[in-house]
């Protein structure tokens, strides 16, 4: 285990610096009088804390068969004889004082190395520093109901004129009592000292120089150590403590010892309403903090008593402003999540009908790619016929293959069986002269012994007005043009499908086909 030299905590040997202060740890040795026997009575079971001025043991008392707290001045500070009259002090002052919210004083002695001790009762419980740290800020209520047990036995150590020096959370012990688990025991009395008769310094237990108490919570004549205390010191370290209570820090801002005492002598406290945000209602406790932390005592609550009353009325007030406060946030924040889903709903839905259209869209233009797709394999077929005949005429490349001294017309006109007018294949308009169709390219003239398809019942296969090496250069140019055909086919499909594509990806483009295809569904 390790201790801190400045707060006196402890902690695991892992840990290197203090959390509170960043003081270094030191390591602590195996305390020797655990497992011993103290006065041929107490059976000495173990530490249950370590302070400025002492350790606090956990014993039995073996002939009551009780469990009691053993505090014992450090070895040492046994040479210091201001540390010895301190400790004679609290235990003078603490068994004077009989209260129920004050720790009770059973005995007093030496040990055998002649360390003074004092055996008080034993609290099964915690302090209320360990409650802020582990739940945070500390309700309205819970608070008010705490303080007012410990101004309750702050006020009758005031009325024996007891002060008590060193008033903080790690003093204010709660334990369970019967239905109370919030039972407040105040300890640590070792600073407080009895007001004498007759005695200038009344109240003063130190010489000039010397600064004692816990510097977050010590009022400014403490910091100043020269000045006289009185009662409403208590009041002042009162109001940290329930400012700290209340919003889990303390009303100045420091990072040392010395910056604190500065702060508390000259800058001013963050007022409680800013503290936190959610107090910014809290117009009534900030009042009441305010004038209890005065740098001047004489402008502050004057006994214990009204600064209770002011405190109690100030926290009933605000509790209840605190509360509506809270719950219109908590309303405003439903009502915001709420919107928020309904507009994450909206948008969901939107999202799925422009789902919807978008999927309408590219099938129609899927149809219209298509449709456009057929039209331009027919146009484009079209041209090439149109200009295939063109080609053919304005040569004259069938004419060379025309016997001298025929007349194809006339030994057509004169057959025995007319002509067919038109094209079996694809209906369209025959040349009786040439024997083939010029759009679709199908050679007319039939096998040899049967008739040819451009003439009724005609027996012989061979046309006049063609020799066999005309028939072989058509039949040759015939299936030439078959792979022409075929080869501009594919580049057309591959361009079309390209600019198809383009065109899906395109979303000015798809905008402008789905105002096209509502129009033509309109029509």
């Amino acid at each position: 285990m390790k201790s801190c030299p400045e707060c006196f905590s402890e902690y695991e040997d892992s840990v290197e610096r203090c959390p509170e202060d960043s003081a270094t740890l030191k390591n602590i040795e195996k305390d020797p009088l655990v497992g011993s026997r103290l006065a041929d009575r107490y059976e000495v079971l173990g530490v249950v804390g370590r302070g400025g001025m002492g350790v606090v043991y956990k014993v039995r008392h073996e002939m009551m068969d009780r469990f009691m707290a053993v505090k014992m001045l450090h070895s040492h500070l046994v040479s210091e004889p201001e540390a010895v009259k301190r400790f004679h002090r609290e235990a003078k002052t603490v068994s004077q004082v009989k209260h129920h919210h004050i720790i009770t004083l059973y005995d007093f002695g030496m040990s055998s190395q002649r360390q003074p001790y004092l055996v008080m009762d034993f609290l099964e419980g915690t302090s209320l520093k360990n409650v802020i740290k582990e739940e945070g800020m500390v309700p309205f209520e819970r608070a008010d109901h705490i303080y007012q047990q410990v101004i309750d036995g702050l006020a009758t150590a005031h009325q024996m004129n007891l002060v008590h020096r060193d008033l903080k959370p790690e003093n204010i012990m709660l334990s369970k009592n019967a239905n109370d688990p919030d039972w407040v025991t105040l300890v640590d009395f070792g600073l407080s000292k009895l007001r004498e008769p007759k005695q200038e310094d009344a109240y003063q237990i130190t010489k000039v120089g010397d600064v004692c108490g816990s510097p977050p919570y010590m009022s400014p004549e403490q910091c100043l150590s020269s000045t006289v205390v009185d009662p409403r010191s208590d009041i002042y370290s009162l109001a940290v403590c329930v400012y700290e209570t209340l919003t889990g820090r303390l009303p100045f801002n420091a990072k040392s010892a010395i910056e604190m005492l500065d702060a508390h002598l000259y800058a001013t406290p963050i007022p409680f309403n800013q503290a936190l945000p959610e107090l910014k209602v809290c117009s009534e406790v900030t009042h009441v903090l305010n004038k209890a932390l005065q740098k001047d005592p004489e402008a502050r609550h004057q006994t214990v008593q009204e600064f209770g009353e002011e405190l109690h009325d100030a926290l009933s007030r605000d509790a209840l402003k605190l509360r509506t406060f809270k719950h219109r946030i908590e309303v405003a924040n439903f009502k915001d999540l709420v919107s928020e889903a309904e507009a994450l709903h909206k948008a969901t839905l939107e999202n799925e009908a422009m789902k919807a259209v978008t999927a309408q869209v590219a099938k129609a233009a899927a149809d219209l790619d298509g449709v456009q797709f057929m039209r331009n394999k027919e146009n484009s077929s079209e041209q090439r016929t149109s200009k295939a005949n063109k080609i053919l005429s304005d040569s004259g490349w069938m004419s060379r293959f025309q016997r001298k001294g025929e007349d194809e017309s006339e030994s057509v006109a004169t057959g025995e069986h007319p002509l067919l007018d038109t094209c079996p294949y694809c209906h369209a308009a025959v040349q009786p002269e040439i024997k083939f169709c010029i759009k679709c390219n199908h050679q007319l003239t039939g096998p040899v012994g049967q008739y040819s398809p451009t003439r009724a019942n005609k027996s012989d296969g061979q046309g006049k007005g063609f020799s066999s090496k005309a028939k072989v250069a058509t039949t040759s140019k015939s299936n030439s043009l078959s792979i022409i055909q075929k080869v501009l086919t594919v580049v057309l499909v591959v361009l079309i499908g390209y600019g198809g594509w383009t065109a899906m990806n395109n979303d000015e483009l798809r905008t402008t086909i789905s105002k096209l295809v509502a129009n033509v569904e309109k029509k």
